[in-house]
């Protein structure tokens, strides 16, 4: 089962939109499963503290514990909540026919669009740890001659190395355009 669409449905899609992009990515959920757990755990254990001490004497006699309600540690999972929801929309992923876009921290305090051209990428990594492993996801590093390092990193995407090769392709297949486009402007036509 394949993840993405193939080079074929990604410029038939193109052609019917009429747009020049033709896919969004954003971070999976998958790779924010731990906050998931953490979000779960938490709510589980609120409420068993409510159940258990809602009512009892030592809360209500201790100073600390009586100025907060216990029922306002509901506070920490909707909190957890919230940053699984950041994480999730912080980083957009645009692909059109000559380039990748990054909206790199659309929920957070700094904001980046960095845009990498097809025919400027050098280096594409492939980077999952042994729960990536598992659950299929992972980083996508793309690096160019302009920067040392990656300058554009796909942060927790689904099937990373499916995305890595279809990137690899419309890498390919923009360098061979860019080439027949050079070969029809030397040639006068």
């Amino acid at each position: 089962m394949s993840h993405y669409p193939t080079i074929t449905e990604l410029l038939e899609n193109q052609k019917a939109s009429g747009s020049d992009q033709f896919l969004e990515i954003r971070r999976s959920f998958r790779s924010i499963m731990s906050h998931m757990l953490w979000f779960g755990i938490s709510v589980v254990a609120i409420v068993l503290i409510n159940i258990f001490f809602g009512n009892s004497e030592f809360v209500k006699t201790t100073p600390i514990l009586n100025l907060v309600s216990l029922r306002g540690l509901a506070i920490i999972p909707i909190g957890i909540l919230l940053e699984i929801l950041r994480k999730h929309q912080d980083n957009l992923y645009l692909f059109d026919l000559h380039r990748i876009t990054q909206h790199a921290g659309r929920l957070s305090l700094n904001y980046a669009v960095p845009v990498i051209r097809y025919v400027d990428i050098r280096g594409i990594a492939v980077y999952q740890d042994i729960f990536g492993r598992i659950f299929d996801y992972g980083n996508v590093e793309l690096g160019t001659a302009a920067e040392e390092g990656s300058e554009v990193v796909l942060t927790g995407v689904r099937a990373p190395r499916e995305l890595a090769r279809l990137i690899d392709i419309l890498r390919s297949n923009s360098v061979e355009q860019g080439i027949k486009e050079e070969m029809q402007v030397a040639q006068g036509f």
